[in-house]
């Protein structure tokens, strides 16, 4: 003879089920989500471009990272927006010539404040040295 199934274990195995489908839809979403990430990552490789520094500079054990003589790349930042270097790798459209000049001058901070340590002030052939006023300021 059977008995007819009680409502206690009419009750646990409806709770049983809720709970197992809770926990099979919990874990196919982590199953997601986990694909999704791979997806990202092979999307992420696959576009990838190498930093667009290295376009342009190399490396100078002084300086570090200088750019490289006479390049041009239309459209480096953005459309447009070019990046040209001359050719001493200056960020310009021409050469720059040096110009120097024949007569330099030299400011003392202490000479600035002391007018008498000008005295002690050596000449030197080619500079020349001078006192800046300072109106209103006390020396």
């Amino acid at each position: 003879m059977r008995h007819a199934p009680s409502a206690y274990k009419k009750k646990r195995g409806l709770a049983g089920l809720i709970i197992g489908n809770i926990a099979i839809l919990g874990l196919f979403l982590i199953l997601i989500e986990g694909l999704a990430s791979y997806g990202l990552l092979v999307y992420d490789l696959v576009r990838l471009r190498s930093v667009s520094e290295r376009r342009h500079t190399k490396y100078d054990p002084d300086l570090g990272w200088v750019n490289e003589p006479d390049v041009y790349i239309p459209d480096m930042y953005g459309p447009g927006v070019y990046l040209r270097t001359n050719a001493q790798g200056f960020r310009n459209n021409h050469d720059i010539t040096a110009t120097f000049r024949t007569e330099r001058s030299v400011s003392s901070a202490q000479a600035i404040r002391s007018p008498s340590a000008l005295g002690s002030i050596t000449p030197i052939p080619g500079v020349s040295c001078f006192r800046r006023s300072n109106h209103g300021s006390k020396l």
